[in-house]
């Protein structure tokens, strides 16, 4: 139940972060219009946020949003399994998942994440990754479809979801 309600919030992230989200509030605050400032120059900058290495997710996520506190973006170590390594079991998750070939799913971007648990020590995994497949909307967004918590410490498949389904429920 911790994981789905993890991989929840996270996917509210991923979504605001797409620019998928359905309106803007309007009493934004002033913390929040300096967000999304920063979150748009960055992006001039960086390009879309799938591009961002590992880093320039975390530096700029734990300075505008985390605060370090709860769950927050990192960066993996040597004790980590490799990006790569990560991408490719996730491509692999998602064929098995989907009954399908890797050459079945070039219209997904692979977005990786690696995300630290900070308050939650009933929580088996404290580090993991995760790794949204996106698909780009007809306005040029992108729309997360798939999200896979792997684990950082075996590359073993924690939890897969279908965002499509969990939006329809």
């Amino acid at each position: 139940m911790k994981t789905k309600f993890i991989i929840l919030i996270v996917s509210v992230i991923i979504l605001f972060e797409s620019g998928a989200y359905a309106e803007e509030v309007s009493s934004e605050t002033n913390e929040s219009s300096l967000f999304h400032e920063a979150y748009r120059e960055a992006s001039i900058i960086l390009g879309p946020f799938y591009t961002w290495s590992l880093e320039e997710k975390a530096d700029f996520y734990n300075k505008y949003v985390y605060h370090n506190v709860g769950t927050r973006r990192g960066v993996p170590d040597e004790r980590h399994v490799d990006i790569e390594v990560i991408k490719k079991l996730a491509v692999d998750y998602l064929c098995s998942f989907l009954d399908c070939g890797e050459v079945d799913l070039p219209e997904y971007i692979p977005d990786v994440d690696f995300w630290v648990e900070v308050n939650m020590p009933d929580f088996d995994e404290h580090e993991y990754y995760t790794v949204c497949f996106l698909n780009e909307t007809n306005d040029g967004n992108y729309e997360n479809v798939y999200q896979l918590m792997i684990s950082a410490y075996s590359g073993s498949l924690i939890e897969l979801l279908d965002i499509r389904q969990l939006t329809t429920e």
